[in-house]
């Protein structure tokens, strides 16, 4: 559903909170359409992230697969700012089943102090069959999953941003919340925030500035 973001502040016995009020909206149906295929192009993105990070996975320690939560997949929310400032996309990628990860990691532990076994069978490359070195360019399931999902959004911002009904002074922000974490009691993850200003997305569209030059002009925060 598309809808309008509206602010409002509550005041609570702890003190002063910030709330969101949603309230529903009428759109352009043509604007409607546009804001639906992004958002399908975004949960398209946040798939193929998790599928490279399960592909990667396997790579490092074959016998085990990487599972993500929720199973009902990415969850996408769309909203217009009612000042006409632009639009902003939330998107909670699936996390990463948190026992799953323990058996990886134990088992990536496993192989990186016992790279070669007695009386094991033995790939051509002389390495444990079944088993694949971890290398030192593979920086963990959760760091690897953050970085497969950043790139991918910045990738949906240039390749599908320009297709939104975005003009001059206005922004496209989009903000990854991380997920559920895996243990209740863990901290909650940070928010990845990405944003762009119609002036670029539009420089990008109408092709006077490159895909690099626009992807340079994407801010990044994390907080």
């Amino acid at each position: 559903m598309t809808r309008v973001l509206v602010a409002a502040l509550v005041l609570g016995a702890s003190g002063v909170a910030a709330a969101q009020t949603v309230v529903p909206t009428q759109l352009p149906p043509e604007v409607g359409q546009q804001v639906r295929v992004f958002e399908g192009a975004l949960r398209a993105a946040i798939e193929g992230a998790a599928v490279r990070l399960a592909g990667r996975a396997r790579e490092v320690v074959p016998d085990i697969s990487l599972q993500f939560l929720p199973a009902t997949g990415t969850r996408v929310d769309s909203l217009v700012m009612p000042d006409d400032t632009g639009y902003v996309f939330t998107i909670e990628a699936p996390a990463i089943e948190a026992t799953s990860a323990l058996f990886f990691e134990a088992f990536r532990r496993v192989n990186q102090a016992n790279p070669r076994v007695a009386n094991t069978p033995r790939g051509s490359d002389g390495a444990p069959a079944g088993t694949a070195p971890s290398g030192p360019d593979f920086s963990g399931p959760t760091l690897e999953y953050s970085q497969y999902v950043r790139q991918a959004l910045i990738d949906t911002i240039l390749d599908n941003g320009r297709s939104l009904p975005i003009k001059a002074g206005q922004t496209l922000t989009l903000v990854e919340t991380g997920g559920q974490p895996m243990n209740p009691l863990a901290e909650a993850p940070r928010k990845l925030y990405l944003q762009v200003k119609g002036e670029d997305l539009l420089a990008l569209r109408q092709g006077r500035i490159t895909r690099d030059e626009a992807s340079k002009r994407i801010t990044q925060t994390v907080r």
